[in-house]
């Protein structure tokens, strides 16, 4: 059987396939509001399913939706969804040559006029309306143009020949701009912006009985495809919309390069010429709703494919789990390769200090549960943190040890220090124990985190679905999802790298922030930098990986961040007061889909403040700062002169 979640992109479905894999998400149709004049933008990250949303409403899927009765549409869905991607308009040509910026402005005007009126009239042409009524709305049609002595059309279809010649024309004349040297492009443009865009709904509304009270909806995808002067028509066009058409606006996150307008240059302003829907935040907010939601589209793809009906808890149920049990029974098997290792890293910073022998190995003895290597590592978390308040090693090491003892006794849960150090760092403390014996991370290994390292992107989900799929049939030679062939975490875990790895290499940013200094170089010393606290002796906070940054450092180098947030290396988690009530400071996280790439948590308790001198320190790629801040959460902590009353019982 073929994978069947090969196709992750919308645009390499076909539209029957954008029908079968749909899926509303807490009232996407709500949101797109077909019906309203109100334009809305919609903004999105790489995969976030803004061409499926967008796709969805437009007339080709309407058509799939009604069976073919294109009467219902009319009486159910009240409106005609046009849609186009931008990166069809080649937009590069309309620049250049020798001809200025102002007049590509008007070409591009009028080559958007005569596309969209070819796509209303080859819908119109769909419904067969009446020869009488198609001659006098293509007359009606022709009549909007300033110069129509040479056109005329008796019907639809040969008003579509005409649409169709003079966009011809118009590409032969744009094509050939530089060949012909010594003539002029003889550019005759018969249009001012919106003519035909909002023209034509209305004399159809007009003159056909049927379409009397049929919204028309420009449906725009992948925004980013067009110049800043040529989004400045699009924006003209929304703020002028005149009933019965309106714009739906899809893109990426850096999609929307200006709100100006043509002549003016006034800004549209938002919830006043436009609405605007985040699908990465919306679904960010709703993560019940979001689980929901991507889990019913593996389910369809799932069915669509052959392979039986699912329910979202049969799909779950073909992925093997981590298992804290197994993963600890698989480090035991390790043996002497990833033994002890984090005992003698300890032996060899308590022979910095002036303790003997006989009480390093009293304090081992303590601190050690070698039945049980996670309660061994909180032991060692609480050892490193009494080191750090200064207390005497070798009573803190008998109080650990009966801490530990009570603990596996069940004696005293609520108080016991053990206790609370597992109930908050065990997935941290896991962790440290995969890498502190060379082995894989297996506790990123859940659907549910699957869902949250996505990030409200459902393609990065999806990618994780696919390659362990593809990783479980090339390993075993099993087809997942049939009998009882379960995708094993081997094949998750890979799966979780390339697609880690994926993001990397798609998501590139050329922006320099200082000299040979990119936006994700910032990324990487951040993520290397919370990598470094969280598998240190003493973590400040359980689940690292939000941070937060004082706002001014966000001000000098705005541009970087910005480029960062749109394109979804950091996601930003809100704004908070530092400990001085006048500096603002922002937190983010990284994305989760990298987050394993830096080993660090999916979930996210606590913040971590990033200082200013940490953050310049990366920039001018100068260590000194950051070892020595690394120092405080790693023993002896301080100098070592000073560690001398660790023995004394003050």
């Amino acid at each position: 059987m073929e994978n069947p979640f090969n196709i992750t992109k919308a645009n390499d479905y076909s539209d029957l396939d954008i029908a079968n894999y749909w899926v509303d998400f807490f009232g996407d149709s709500q949101k797109i509001k077909p019906n309203s004049q109100m334009p809305i933008l919609i903004k999105g990250s790489k995969g976030s399913g803004k061409t499926h949303l967008l796709k969805y409403f437009s007339y080709e899927l309407q058509k799939i939706k009604s069976g073919g009765n294109l009467e219902n549409i009319l009486k159910q869905d009240k409106y005609i969804g046009v849609f186009y991607r931008c990166s069809g308009l080649n937009s590069d040509r309309f620049k250049g040559k020798g001809i200025s910026d102002e007049d590509w402005t008007l070409i591009f005007s009028y080559y958007l006029e005569l596309w969209f009126a070819q796509k209303l009239i080859s819908i119109l042409i769909d419904f067969e309306i009446k020869s009488d009524i198609q001659k006098v709305v293509a007359n009606k049609i022709i009549l909007l143009f300033d110069k129509y002595d040479n056109l005329n059309a008796q019907n639809l279809d040969e008003l579509l020949k005409i649409l169709i010649n003079l966009q011809k024309n118009l590409d032969y004349e744009i094509k050939n701009i530089g060949f012909n040297r010594n003539e002029k492009p003889k550019f005759e443009l018969l249009l001012n912006t919106g003519t035909l865009i909002y023209g034509i709904p209305k004399i159809i509304n007009n003159c056909i009985p049927q379409f009397k009270d049929i919204f028309f909806l420009y449906i725009i995808d992948e925004f980013e495809n067009i110049t800043l002067d040529q989004q400045r028509i699009f924006n003209s066009l929304y703020r002028e919309r005149d009933f019965p058409g309106s714009f739906r606006i899809g893109g990426r996150l850096y999609a929307f390069k200006t709100f100006e307008t043509l002549g003016s240059n006034e800004e549209n302003i938002k919830d006043s010429e436009y609405e605007i829907v985040i699908l990465d935040e919306d679904r960010r907010d709703n993560e019940d709703k979001y689980s929901e939601f991507i889990i019913e589209i593996c389910t369809k793809k799932l069915e669509n494919n052959s392979f039986g009906e699912f329910t979202n808890e049969r799909f779950i149920s073909y992925f093997e789990k981590f298992e804290e049990k197994i993963f600890l029974s698989k480090l035991n098997e390790k043996g002497d390769k990833s033994k002890d290792s984090h005992i003698k890293k300890l032996i060899a910073k308590l022979q910095l200090l002036k303790l003997t022998q006989d009480e390093i190995d009293t304090i081992i003895f303590n601190i050690s549960f070698k039945d049980h290597k996670l309660i061994e590592k909180a032991k060692y978390l609480n050892f490193y943190r009494e080191w750090k308040k200064g207390k005497n090693l070798l009573s803190s090491s008998h109080e650990i040890k009966t801490a530990a003892e009570n603990y596996v006794k069940e004696i005293n849960l609520k108080t016991n220090s053990i206790a609370k150090i597992i109930e908050y760092y065990k997935f941290d403390l896991l962790d440290q124990l995969a890498r502190e014996s060379s082995s894989q991370i297996e506790s990123y290994v859940d659907i549910y985190k699957y869902i949250k390292m996505s990030a409200g992107s459902p393609r990065n989900f999806l990618n994780i679905i696919k390659i362990s799929y593809d990783n479980e049939y090339q390993k075993n030679h099993l087809i997942p999802f049939t009998d009882d062939n379960v995708i094993t975490l081997d094949s998750q875990l890979g799966a979780i790298k390339k697609v880690t790895e994926w993001f990397l290499d798609t998501n590139r940013i050329p922006f320099r922030i200082e000299g040979e200094f990119y936006s994700t170089d910032l990324v990487n010393k951040i993520g290397n930098y919370l990598r470094e606290i969280r598998f240190s002796n003493t973590p400040p906070e359980c689940s690292i990986n939000l941070f937060s940054i004082d706002s001014n450092f966000i001000s000098k180098y705005s541009i970087a961040f910005t480029y960062l947030l749109n394109y979804s290396y950091l996601i930003k988690s809100g704004d908070r007061r530092g400990n001085n009530e006048d500096k603002k400071e922002m937190t983010f996280y990284i994305n989760g889909t990298i987050a394993p790439y830096y080993e660090l948590s999916i979930n996210k308790r606590g913040v971590i403040k990033i200082g200013n001198d940490i953050l310049n320190s990366f920039i001018i790629k100068d260590d000194t700062v950051v070892n020595k801040k690394l120092k405080n959460y790693n023993a002896p902590f301080r100098e070592i002169p000073n560690l001398i009353d660790f023995n004394s019982n003050d």
